[in-house]
């Protein structure tokens, strides 16, 4: 009995889920962020608002940085741009239509301090890539719409975004 509870403590604190970063401890001045609006280089029409939209609620709903609404009252800019967003059948029925699919999206995003804020001889510039995939199926298994679909890679690619918004501001401000 104690090995198995000793096993389940060390799963539960080996869990992504359990791992939180509060930045709550570090001056409020430098974190304030302007997310602009996303790019989008695919044929996927509102994607990139999506992302955007998904984003700032993420960021808010941790916290650690508060949303400005001009670009002139933050000290992060976060900009992004959606370079690949595909929709491909993974599973066919007999008639060979698709019956599940995957969607794959990956994000550019660049994080930079406002030069007018920012010490001459210390400015952030920071800039990666962050992918996402998920499946769905309208017709089997567990069915999804594909709206339902895309809003659940949406907020997956914002906690990503996210995580990686929070190790890089990690880094510039220890």
């Amino acid at each position: 009995m104690k090995l198995l509870v000793g096993i389940c403590l060390i799963l539960i604190g080996s869990c992504r889920l359990f791992q939180v970063t509060d930045l709550s401890g570090r001056d409020p001045a430098t974190r304030t962020i302007f997310v602009h609006n996303f790019t989008n280089q695919t044929f996927e029409p509102d994607v990139n608002a999506e992302l955007t939209e998904w984003l700032k609620r993420e960021i808010g709903r941790r916290d650690n940085f508060k949303l400005a609404k001009t670009r002139e009252e933050a000290r992060l800019w976060l900009y992004g741009d959606i370079v690949v967003f595909s929709k491909e059948g993974r599973m066919y029925d007999n008639f060979r239509n698709p019956v599940r699919y995957e969607v794959v999206s990956t994000v550019r995003v660049k994080f930079r301090e406002n030069p007018a804020k920012a010490p001459p001889d210390h400015l952030m510039d920071k800039a990666g890539e962050v992918s996402g995939s998920i499946q769905y199926s309208e017709k089997e298994g567990y069915t999804e719409p594909e709206f339902q679909a895309r809003q659940r890679l949406g907020r997956i690619l914002a906690s990503r975004i996210s995580d990686a918004l929070e190790s890089e501001y990690l880094a510039w401000n220890p």
